[in-house]
């Protein structure tokens, strides 16, 4: 099964979303296979502000070909969503383990939250140099 360990003795199974021990007494009966689930699980954000999408959000994918689009399933342009980064330009969704790309058309439309956060603080910085510009410009009237 296709697993993500979270070091406490357990791995949640992401295909039925049940926990199963790693070890039974003392004996090791979960052993890491896949490849691809190596990374820490980390919260993502869906980031439009490059992109310009006209959609309301990201669709994640079956696998990680950007066609094999998993319908009814997305994530909203601003929502945040955790994930384990797969290290190749894609990230597993914890909940629904389905795959989200972090680039569609060479542009990124998912980043950490900690890039969020930086985006925002800049966007507000920015807003707020642009208020102070517009009152300065208003007491010359």
């Amino acid at each position: 099964f296709v697993g993500i360990d979270h070091g406490d003795g357990w791995v949640y199974a992401m295909d039925s979303g049940t926990w199963a021990p790693t070890q039974v007494s003392g004996v090791q009966v979960v052993v890491r296979k896949d490849r691809y689930m190596t990374g820490p699980v980390l919260d993502f954000y869906a980031d439009n502000s490059l992109l310009m999408s006209e959609t309301s959000g990201l669709m994640h994918r079956k696998t990680r070909r950007v066609k094999d689009q998993c319908k009814s399933v997305g994530t909203k342009w601003g929502a945040k969503v955790k994930a384990m980064d797969l290290g190749d330009g894609w990230v597993r969704a914890v909940n629904t383990g389905t795959f989200i790309p972090k680039e569609l058309d060479g542009v990124r439309v998912l980043i950490t939250e900690e890039e969020w956060e930086a985006q925002q603080a800049e966007l507000e910085l920015k807003s707020a140099q642009l208020l102070r510009k517009d009152n300065e410009t208003d007491e010359e009237w």
